[in-house]
């Protein structure tokens, strides 16, 4: 999703789409590791949940360059309204 979603926000470079494939699978496989090894309660280790969402976050930076950066005024370079929504 977050490929596609980057596709449509203008990241055409197959090279930076593999890249952002591949930290969205690590934020997922973060959050497996969270649910595996983790124990709920006082003692829960929030490390790869905090990793999670760090590497989570960093598809969406460059969506939002994309999205409000400098090509974004481009005459005929306009996004649908549902992308931003």
């Amino acid at each position: 999703m977050i490929v596609l979603v980057a596709s449509i926000s203008g990241i055409t470079d197959a090279v930076a789409l593999i890249g952002l494939f591949g930290v969205n699978a690590a934020m997922i496989l973060f959050g497996w590791s969270m649910e595996t090894k983790s124990q709920p309660g006082p003692g829960a280790d929030w490390t790869p949940y905090i990793f999670g969402c760090i590497a989570g976050v960093v598809p969406w930076i460059g969506i939002s360059i994309y999205l409000f950066g400098a090509g974004s005024e481009v005459p005929g370079n306009e996004l649908p309204t549902f992308v931003y929504v």
